[in-house]
């Protein structure tokens, strides 16, 4: 039994320490291996799962790393560096409030052994994996008082009240005020904070009960009254407190709806310098409600530079431009209104796609010209927007359809509003992508079916109908689906959406030629000549893993015909080459791959590898003259590089293939004099003139021995005596 234990132990040691070795090399996998080994070796142990955590986390498999970290953690629970991996890890895999508990939990255990520094970097990413968990902020701002960072320490407790505020505990909100004025008393943020808890509200009572807190617009005008009611009670400087009873006067105008009251207000604010969004909103707003249309588009205008204000603004200033007929402008901005909602709600792999989707609906309306049709749009996102709970189905939505995402295909909500019924459509895409992830595939296919029926052009229901196929493995009528789905897109001139459909396509049937040349024909139909390059190359190597290389060669050359249009000319032109002429050799098509490789060589004098190629090919094609020269221009190139050496490598494998080539025995034989190794250029010159002489070259043998007896060679009189007999014509 004690055998055993110790030769676990060795194992367990050994195991480990391969493990260290490998990830020391950042070979991953390896390391992967022997941590694992090692677990199983000593199961109690910590190191191995730390090992393993650390592995997965570099080979990106988050899942695998956090159950890892939870092993070792639960077999060293007092361990801060251990729970902060534990934390990263939970973050990483989207469990941000208990990612912010661990990491919290860290900072506790670091405080403990008086690691201060790394006490507060946990606090830190607490509090960015959880802005809202209150825990975070009062220990950041309890661990500053104790080491005597007042400031900071004010400034964690203006959050912690801001975030009391927010849940509307206004006394909890005073009461972390009051600490941070403790720490710091000039605190500027702490002030206004609390004369906003203490007196804003008071401003604002019968707005606050008469708006809707579903509009986007009744939202930004909250937040810009709570701004201006904060500014009045900021500590102020001489000059401002004109302004604070400017400002006063006009929200109290405007809380009692005295529409001329507050504009004459808000201006003379303006008059007086504070030219801040937050007014020109309030203005804009206000115009509007008078129809006073122009001004109302100047000021909200000016709002919309402000990113706080660019959702409100854009779906205010459509508004006004729906009100004066301009059909054009106010589509353009509830647009723009959408996209910002649809950002809020996806993660940075879709806003890309988004973006450009948006930007191909626009284009869309406009090529279109249906006046009255994007009227009806218009409504339709009016009556969305204006009523409750907009917000929620927004993110039920996205929340169901986050599969789709995932596979690169970006659902829009523009997409869904323009459907004559969208709250139908709404329920169907959620309900039937429910069911979709119950594997209830029937139910799923019968719910889209339903939505189509009362959407048959709204495409997103299509898609969805698309992926249950998939999900129920009828590959072939998705594809056909997927195809008109990517053509109907085409038809209403978004082809970013089209080459997205065909992407799918593409992860879905890789090797379906049809499917990527249909993709190929729409890059190019609209100018994404590089994406058509990329796809030109990959599918130059699906023909040739089918085994059709003549197919893959043509691919290659198409593709070669397209560079000219591509932004990154000789790059492509370097790839596509450098592939033709390898296939070219594997088909034994040998002046072709010699023209391929010649053009390499225009594009990179210097690449030797493309020399080295030519080399080979023009002694293949017996042109010895050609041969000749490449090689003596690579000897300059590797003498350049101080790499000599490296070249006698490659001739000597060039001469074991063509023993009986002159021109390598004689180039190799040079380079070995220049290299210092007279004995191997003596042995080439030896094997130069034995060719030399069967040949027939006397006068050419003559000059190799000659050369050979000057390098006083052991035998030295043997190359003598064969060169007297040359003279004197005995040999022959």
């Amino acid at each position: 039994m004690m055998v055993s234990v110790e030769i676990n132990e060795a194992s367990y040691v050994k195991a480990l320490r391969k493990g260290h070795n490998y990830a020391w090399d950042g070979q991953w996998e390896k390391a992967l291996a022997e941590y694992k080994k090692a677990a199983a070796c000593n199961p109690d142990a910590s190191d191995p799962y730390v090992g393993m955590g650390i592995a997965y986390a570099r080979l990106g498999r988050w899942e695998e790393a956090l159950e890892a970290y939870r092993k070792a953690a639960a077999i060293e629970p007092y361990d801060p560096l251990l729970k902060e991996r534990l934390a990263r890890a939970l973050a990483k895999v989207g469990k941000k409030k208990e990612a912010a508990e661990t990491f919290i939990a860290a900072a506790e255990a670091y405080w403990q052994r008086k690691n201060i520094r790394k006490a507060l970097e946990n606090l830190t990413q607490a509090i960015k994996s959880a802005p809202n968990l209150p825990e975070a902020h009062l220990k950041l701002a309890q661990i500053y008082e104790r080491i005597g960072k007042r400031d900071l320490a004010a400034k964690a407790y203006v959050s912690l009240a801001s975030l009391y505020r927010d849940k509307g505990s206004i006394d909890e909100a005073l009461k972390y005020c009051n600490l941070a004025l403790g720490n710091d008393p000039d605190n500027l943020k702490a002030k206004a904070l609390k004369a906003s808890l203490q007196y804003g509200e008071r401003l604002l009572p019968s707005i606050a009960e008469e708006t809707p807190e579903a509009s986007p617009v009744e939202r930004s005008r909250k937040q810009a009254l709570t701004h201006l009611a904060e500014i009045i009670f900021e500590e102020p400087a001489a000059p401002g407190r004109r302004i604070d009873t400017l400002l006063g006067q006009a929200l109290d105008a405007q809380s009692r709806g005295d529409l001329n009251g507050a504009i004459a207000s808000y201006k003379q604010v303006l008059e007086a310098g504070l030219d801040i969004p937050d007014v020109h909103f309030n203005l804009g707003l206000l115009y509007k409600e008078k129809f006073m249309i122009e001004e109302a588009i100047h000021h909200l205008t000016k709002a919309l530079k402000s990113p706080q204000y660019a959702l409100g603004s854009h779906f205010a200033l459509g508004e006004c431009y729906k009100i004066s007929g301009q059909v054009d402008k106010a589509l353009a901005h509830f647009l723009e209104a959408l996209k910002i909602v649809d950002l809020s709600t996806v993660g940075h792999t879709q806003a890309d796609e988004l973006i450009k989707l948006y930007r191909n609906l626009a284009d869309s309306f406009v090529a279109r010209g249906d006046r009255e049709k994007a009227f009806a749009f218009i409504q339709s996102l009016m009556d969305f927007f204006n009523a409750r709970g907009w917000e929620d189905k927004v993110k039920e939505l996205r929340e169901h359809i986050r599969a789709l995402e995932d596979e690169g295909i970006a659902l829009s909500l523009a997409e869904v509003m323009e459907a004559p019924n969208p709250e139908e459509v709404f329920r169907s895409l959620s309900l039937s992508q429910e069911l979709m992830k119950r594997k209830l595939l029937e139910s799923a296919s019968e719910e889209c079916f339903r939505g189509i029926a009362s959407a048959p052009f709204c495409l997103p229901l299509h898609i969805q109908m698309a992926e249950i196929l998939i999900k129920g493995n009828r590959i072939e009528e998705a594809t056909e689906k997927y195809l008109l789905i990517a053509r109907d897109y085409e038809l209403r001139g978004i082809p970013y959406r089209a080459i997205s459909i065909l992407k799918r396509l593409i992860r879905l049937v890789p090797m379906d030629v049809s499917v990527r040349v249909r993709l190929i024909n729409t890059l190019i139909s609209f100018g994404h000549i590089d994406e058509a390059m990329e796809q030109y190359m990959q599918l130059g190597e699906v023909f040739y893993e089918l085994a059709d290389i003549r197919k893959a060669i043509e691919s290659y050359r198409q593709a070669l015909l397209l560079t000219p249009r591509s932004s990154k000319e000789e790059e492509w032109r370097a790839k596509i080459l450098y592939r033709l002429g390898d296939l070219y050799v594997q088909v034994m098509q040998w002046k072709e791959a010699l023209e391929a490789y010649s053009q390499l060589k225009e594009l990179d004098p210097k690449d030797k590898e493309v020399r080295k190629r030519l080399v080979t090919l023009y002694i293949r094609l017996k042109l010895a003259d050609q041969a000749s020269k490449e090689v003596e221009e690579l000897i300059d190139l590797y003498r350049q590089e101080g790499k000599l050496s490296e070249m006698a490598g490659f001739l000597e494998e060039l001469a074991q293939e063509q023993p009986e080539d002159q021109m390598l025995r004689s180039a190799l034989a040079k380079i070995y004099l220049e290299l210092g190794l007279k004995d191997k250029a003596i042995e080439q010159l030896d094997l130069l003139g034995e060719l030399q002489l069967d040949a027939g070259k006397f006068q050419e043998a003559k000059e190799t021995i000659s050369t050979i007896i000057s390098l006083n060679p052991r035998e030295v009189g043997a190359y003598q005596e064969l060169l007297k007999r040359l003279e004197r014509g005995e040999i022959a």
